[in-house]
């Protein structure tokens, strides 16, 4: 027999617990409260009590129907039971849910006199499941001020709270958000694939905002964004080609909610997945043949046996009227391929290069054999099995070091890749060579962004590393960085974010034997805490007459080592001098700086010592050794 703890009727408390009992045999039980059936798809698996508790009218009724059925025997049973919870106390808003453009103060009134209410503004609950205040609940003395443009207010009203005779009213659950401020961006398309070379975008806000936009991933706000006149137009010469749309709405005092979207474009006339198939022959975005949803026209691998399109091609070797690229059981002799792998030249600091290598219709073995003592790499020594693409991946630690340091001064060197196969019996080798050197940073790529330092962890084998930019609402992986095991001296380990903005939050993780391990607290430029030395100046021309207002600038050429788990910018500080040409720049100690004063043609690469300050004159002769 199944049974519950509560009959059903009608009650007075803010909500109930109702337990469901069988008496027999283990069986499994399920039930559903809005009519349906126990046995339909719509139904829940009895686990717990079944907490019911208020709504917005003055009759809630639950019908509850549950169904047990014995694991063993497969008997059914069923219950059926209507519980009605009631409010006798009638509470309502003066401002009703919605949009509106003035924020009047929102009054609300209880319809039992003495009746206490209670209200929240965050959205959170005003009373839990068995009728308790929670913590965050506050009691109504006057009409509520709008807390912000947008926000969710709960409230309900109680009498005789905590005694056997307290009564509740409904809940009031009402969403507020000001339509005059509120600025809107909408686009159309609002992103995906397009089997299209060209495609226009339109953007549209609410009112006359100016709208700006970026097409290379980079914010809307900076300066370098277009500003919105007529619809986008995307389009491309390339096989496929993606883009990513940033844009906001701007008016003189609001800002909208900024839009980000892809857009991807496919040329059907030509070759998207670049396995020297036309995407015609591949049968557009209807054909799949291994059933993954992706087009064969997208697909590398479309008939997924290890062996991409391009390689088997459109030949039919065992005559069965099917193309090698759609049939499976059409074999290869052993082959591989490798890409990504860097020419012959300088690895830049910092960068870690991707290489993938992909073996065919045998099993192959890469070697990997470098004379540099930096170069780290994911795997130097692994096989590779038939039609695995594996990735190894070639990182030159980011180090602060100049470019005195005689890691960037070691000429060039060779790195060896040795890919090696049984045949007939025989170890076949195959030799890639590349000769490498090292440079700290070049002018086509300054060293320049958000550098983000860690402790590093002794058994770990990469770092994951999380950036969130500003009206993003969680972490998003953005790279991950090999283990520096060469510097071994050094506790610490960095990562310099090119892309990332100037007030982007970051989070690292590392990963120990394949497990990635929690989350490090946040890091940001805030949390960041060095020690400055105030260099002060003055400046006078040839007549020996104050030079005001001319710009003296500094560029932080070698940043010292942050404290762990900080995040510091590589930037430019600057001041002027004042009407009598003193000056006073505050540098990091510690640091380099090239300081600079062109009207006095002054260019000075300078160390900041551990002083709190020191006279101009003074630091140029005691860098000088005077």
């Amino acid at each position: 027999m199944l049974t519950s703890n509560i009959p059903g009727g009608s009650y007075k408390e803010w909500g109930l617990a109702i337990e469901l009992n069988y008496a027999g045999p283990a069986a499994d039980i399920s039930y559903t409260l809005d009519g349906s059936s126990p046995a339909g798809s719509t139904a829940i698996a009895y686990t717990s009590p079944i907490n019911i508790s208020a709504g917005n009218e003055a009759f809630n009724i639950f019908l509850i129907k549950a169904r047990a059925v014995e694991q063993i025997s497969g008997l059914i049973t069923d219950f059926q039971a209507a519980y009605i919870l009631e409010r006798p106390i009638a509470l309502t808003a003066s401002v009703e849910h919605g949009y509106h453009v003035d924020k009047t103060p929102i009054e609300l009134t209880a319809s039992a006199p003495g009746a206490e209410i209670y209200y929240t503004v965050d959205g959170s609950d005003v009373f839990g499941p068995n009728g308790i205040l929670t913590n965050g609940a506050a009691l109504y003395t006057a009409p509520i001020m709008p807390p912000s443009n947008e926000f969710y207010l709960r409230a309900a009203a109680v009498s005789d709270y905590l005694l056997p005779t307290a009564e509740y009213s409904n809940l009031i659950n009402n969403y507020y958000r000001y339509e005059d401020d509120i600025l809107f961006l909408d686009a159309s398309p609002a992103g995906g694939v397009f089997p299209q070379v060209s495609l226009d975008v339109t953007l549209a806000t609410n009112n006359d905002a100016e709208i700006k936009f970026t097409l290379d991933g980079t914010s809307p706000l900076n300066d370098s964004a277009l500003t919105y006149q007529s619809p986008i137009n995307l389009s491309t010469t390339l096989d496929s080609q993606t883009f990513r749309l940033r844009a906001i709405a701007i008016s003189d005092r609001l800002i909208s909610q900024p839009i980000d979207a892809s857009y991807t474009l496919y040329n059907y006339n030509s070759d998207a997945d670049k396995d020297e198939i036309p995407n015609g022959l591949e049968g557009g975005p209807e054909t799949d043949t291994d059933s993954d949803g992706q087009p064969d026209m997208l697909d590398i691998d479309s008939d997924n046996d290890g062996m991409p399109d391009y390689l088997e091609g459109t030949v039919d070797a065992d005559a069965n009227n099917i193309p090698a690229f759609q049939d499976p059981t059409e074999q290869l002799l052993f082959w591989y391929s490798i890409t990504g792998l860097p020419e012959d030249g300088a690895l830049i600091n910092g960068k870690q290069y991707e290489i993938k290598v992909l073996c065919y219709g045998g099993v192959g073995h890469l070697e990997i054999i470098s004379e540099h003592p930096a170069l780290i790499f994911s795997e130097a020594n692994t096989d590779i099995q038939p039609g695995e693409e594996k990735i190894i991946h070639m990182y030159v630690p980011e180090v602060m070091e100049n470019k005195c340091s005689p890691l960037w001064h070691l000429g060039a060197f060779p790195v060896r890749f040795i890919m090696s196969h049984l045949e007939g019996g025989v170890t076949v080798s195959e030799e890639t060579l590349r000769n490498y050197s090292t440079i700290a940073y070049t002018s086509e790529i300054p060293y320049r962004g958000n550098l983000v330092v860690w402790e590093k962890v002794n058994n770990a084998s990469s770092y994951n590393i999380y950036r969130k930019n500003i009206g993003e609402t969680d972490f998003e992986r953005i790279d991950f960085r090999l283990h520096d095991s060469y510097h071994t001296h050094q506790n610490t380990q960095q990562y310099l974010d090119r892309t990332g903005e100037v007030l982007s939050q970051y989070r690292i993780s590392a990963v120990i034997s394949g497990v990635e391990t929690k989350l490090s607290n946040i890091m940001h430029a805030s949390n960041c805490v060095l020690d400055y030395c105030t260099v002060s100046g003055h400046l006078s021309n040839i007549n020996n007459k104050p030079m005001p207002e001319i710009r003296v600038t500094a560029r932080l050429d070698k940043p010292v080592f942050m404290r762990s788990n900080t995040l510091a910018n590589a930037y430019e500080l600057h001041t002027y001098t004042d009407a009598f040409g003193q000056f006073n720049l505050d540098l990091p100690k510690g640091s380099v700086c090239i300081l600079k004063i062109e009207q006095a043609g002054l260019r000075e690469k300078l160390e900041i010592p551990m002083m709190d300050f020191i006279d101009l004159e003074d630091l140029i002769r005691l860098n000088k050794g005077e």
